[in-house]
Order: structure tokens, then sequence, then C-alpha cells
């Protein structure tokens, strides 16, 4: 698929960032890595009492094998003044940069009057510990919790690619002891614990670039709080139940989360939407199939076998006729939808439930949907041409999830069985498991491949579930007991 952002276009918005702001520019240089660049990120601290600005940043974009490779992915220099500059090199190879996902702001070069910067502060059963990101800080809090597992994205790195939970996660997950997902997201996995516990949890993290701190607390209650104070006033936002992800104002996610956290809840919030429309889309087609009949037999057939040789017969009607409008046209008239499966279900004679388990239903729900391998026009800066476009790995899974939606909707209706095997196979056919394969979303792969027991699973699979949501065991193993947070008090 053709990357919506180009250099240029990595260009212009790093032109609008505040020259001042090292996180925005960290980011934008990671954004750039994904979108399969490189960058280099200058930051420049003058001496000169003349320059109106003393901490400057700015960014250039460049092709992967156009670097120049530091040995330490990072520059640093003085210039006459006894200024300094720094440049850190973000590639494929150092996706992150030299300092990680989450800018050190502590380390930021500023003057020494300002305010200490804080990574993330977390308070929770009357223990303070510093981490420097919040993935960290609730693992930390999931040490003293037996009964919650956290699937820590592919990413990270306590993924075990070789381990039990190597499905495809590419965001993080927080299970209880019956599988289900309690919370896909960091912020809100910090509520489900603090429910599942019956504690109040806070972490803070301080802001000297806005004059800001910011809070993020949870109750037992499952109510949470996000905002910040400066010196001016405070900023809160309020409510109870789970932390949706869409709901995480751009201020607070800019100061708690990573780079890599951020993305990870973005693209929750993504799957969810759209596995929201492929299943809206498969009524629509589940619908515009049951329009003729939605009963079952020979008569119910031949409904709906009439009905779709009509709406054929007037989509070719509308064609001929466009075409006879413009016979000097270089372009395709367009007369509308092309019925693919008014088609499929004369080929089937009406019969529903042949029809969604042909071979050919899926491919003509992915042409309809716009997701099938096509040609288009571009017109860019290199020029206008044809560019070839391949459905991607969302594309198949929207359209399987949207096939399985209108099965679903036809087996509850009676018109159509669940699919089996012929009795003198073994095993699906090669189409159907590749449909199957597609139907399970991520977070699906993730449950089906999640451990049953042991020291991985997070969970205490060997005690009978209890009637209560989270039940606690006697205690937690020893080496969950342990505190990996960086004790001492809070910088801010």
């Amino acid at each position: 698929m053709i990357n919506p952002r180009t250099l240029h276009t990595f260009e212009v918005e790093a032109a609008e960032l505040p020259v001042g702001d090292w996180t925005a520019h960290r980011d934008l240089a990671q954004e750039a890595v994904e979108a399969g660049y490189a960058a280099e990120l200058t930051q420049k601290v003058s001496n000169d009492v003349g320059d109106e600005v003393a901490l400057t940043h700015s960014l250039r974009f460049l092709e992967p094998d156009e670097v120049v490779a530091f040995d330490e992915g990072i520059h640093e220099s003085e210039d006459a003044m006894g200024g300094s500059v720094s440049v850190e090199q973000f590639t494929p190879e150092r996706a992150h940069g030299f300092y990680g996902q989450r800018t050190p702001l502590e380390f930021s070069p500023v003057q020494d009057d300002w305010p200490d910067t804080a990574s993330i502060r977390l308070s929770h059963r009357g223990k303070d510990s510093v981490h420097s990101t919040l993935t960290q800080a609730l693992e930390t809090v999931l040490r003293e919790q037996t009964d919650l597992a956290w699937i820590p994205p592919k990413h990270h790195a306590g993924f075990d690619p070789d381990g039990p939970l190597r499905a495809d996660n590419d965001s993080p997950l927080l299970l209880d002891p019956s599988g289900a997902v309690v919370a896909d997201h960091v912020l809100d996995a910090f509520r489900a614990v603090a429910v599942a516990e019956g504690q109040s949890i806070t972490v803070e993290t301080g802001r000297e670039d806005l004059g800001a701190v910011f809070t993020a607390s949870f109750n037992s209650y499952g109510e949470w709080e996000l905002g910040h104070t400066d010196a001016e006033a405070s900023h809160t936002l309020k409510d109870v139940g789970p932390i949706k992800g869409d709901y995480v104002p751009l201020e607070v996610s800019a100061a708690f989360e990573t780079h890599a956290e951020s993305v990870d809840r973005r693209a929750r919030v993504e799957e969810s939407r759209d596995y929201g429309q492929a299943r809206h889309d498969g009524d629509a087609f589940a619908e515009q199939l049951l329009t003729a009949s939605s009963g079952t037999g020979e008569e119910a057939n031949a409904a709906r076998l009439a009905h779709a040789t009509e709406v054929v017969a007037e989509y070719e009607r509308r064609e001929a006729r466009a075409y006879a409008d413009a016979p000097s046209s270089t372009q395709e008239p367009y007369v509308g939808p092309e019925p693919v499966l008014d088609r499929l279900v004369i080929a089937n004679g009406g019969d529903l439930n042949a029809t969604v388990h042909s071979e050919d239903f899926s491919p003509a729900v992915q042409r309809l949907l716009g997701r099938a391998a096509h040609e288009y026009f571009v017109s860019d800066e290199a020029g206008g041409r044809y560019e070839f476009w391949q459905p991607g790995e969302d594309d198949r899974t929207h359209v399987a999830e949207a096939v399985e939606q209108v099965k679903a909707r036809f087996v509850k209706a009676g018109v159509a069985e669940e699919h089996q095997a012929p009795a003198n196979s073994t095993s699906p056919s090669a189409a159907s498991k590749s449909v199957d394969a597609q139907a399970l979303s991520s977070f699906e792969q993730v449950l089906k491949n999640r451990p049953q027991a042991g020291p991985k699973a997070g969970l205490n699979a060997r005690e009978p579930h209890s009637d209560r949501a989270f039940a606690r065991t006697d205690g937690p193993s020893e080496s969950k007991s342990q505190d990996w947070g960086l004790a001492g008090s809070p910088p801010f």
C-alpha cells in the first residue's frame, strides 16, 4: 500500500512544531521511521545572549540508505560560543533513536532554575516508585496481582516471540482469569487493577516544558480522573467505567505515554471502530440478500432468484444507456455498485445457504467493499501515474468479519447452516481455512493462544474460578513480590 505521508509531508509537519518541543520532534521522527524513512533530530543549545531562544530543535528526513550512521546513534559537539549541538538518528535499525521511546525530559539541557522533571511516579499500596514509562509502572503494579495478566505488544522487551503468546498482538491487552479482556491500553489497565484490588492507584509526571504536573488517579469503584495542574488552573476529566481509547486528551497522552504506548492505544481504537464497521457492512449485505424473502424452501429460493434477476437486468439496462450516451468517452461509465451478490444468488438458484458457502462469496464481498486489488490514479510531486493497490491484513480481516456476520445472520434466520467439512474430509478446505484465519481479529488470536497455566500466563489457572469477578489468591509468588520500581522520592 502506498504510504500517504511522503518526505515532503513530514517536512511540512516538522515546520509547524514548536522549536522548543523536544518530545514532539522525537515523536515525529519515530513516525517517519514507521512510514519507511529515516530522520535526524538536531538539538541546539545556544550561549549567545543575542539569541531569543536558547533551545531549538530541527528535523531532517531522508531515505534509510542515505544515512551515514553514527556509532551510537548520536553525535554531540560544542560550538565556538560554548553551546552544544547534538544530532540523534532514527533509522529502521534504531527506530526509537538513542534515548528510546519516551523522551527523557529529565536530561533536557535547560536552565538550572527550571523545575526538575520526573518520569512516571507511581503511588500504589502506600508505596511510591519512579519509572521511565507508563508500561513499566503498570508491570510493577501487576507483580502484586495474581488474577490479571498483561500481554505486552510485540515490540515490548517483555514479549516472548517463542512463547505461547506469540500471536499478532500489536496492541496490549489485560486479561482476567476467564480470559476476558478487561483493558486494552495502559491507562485503562490501571483502572482495572484498582477495581480488582479494591485499592486506589495514582500515576503522575511533571512536564517542565509545559510548566505543569499531570495526574491520573483510579479508585476501587472504577472512577477515574485525568488532568493537569499548572500555575494558573487545574483541568480535569472525570468519569467511571472503562477509559475508551479516544477519551484520552492529547495533552495527557503527550505527557504520560511513550510514542509506542500512544500508537498502541490509537491502533486499538481503530481496530474497534473497524470491527464495528465490518459488522455493519455484514448486516447491510444480509439485509440486501434477504430483501425478496427470508424464508426457506423452493418457493423462497424462487422469489430470491426472480428478484436478483431483475436487479441484474436493471443494472445492465442502465449500463447500456450510459455507453450509448457517451460513445467516445475514454472512461468507463459508473452506474452504481455492480450487483455481484445478486449474480452469485442467480448462480446458486436463489439458495442463500449455497451462496454464502460458495468460494466466490468472500471475493464478492471484498470487491463490494472496495478492498480488492485494483489500480488507481495518483497525482503528486512525482507526476501523474497509475499505482496498483494491494489489500493489507487489516483489509482481509475486515472482509472476513463482514462475511462471518452475514453467515451469522443467515444461520440465525434459518436460511443457512453452519459450514461443515464433507464427511470424507478430515480438514476444512484451503479456502475455508483462509477465511477462518482471517475472521479471527488480533485479540481473538491472542485469546486463542493464551497459556492456560504457568508463569507466563500471569493467571492462577489452577484454582477454581470464584463467583467474585476478581478473586484474590493467598498471595503473590516470590517472583511477583519483588519491587521492580526505582525507589525514591519523586523529583517534582
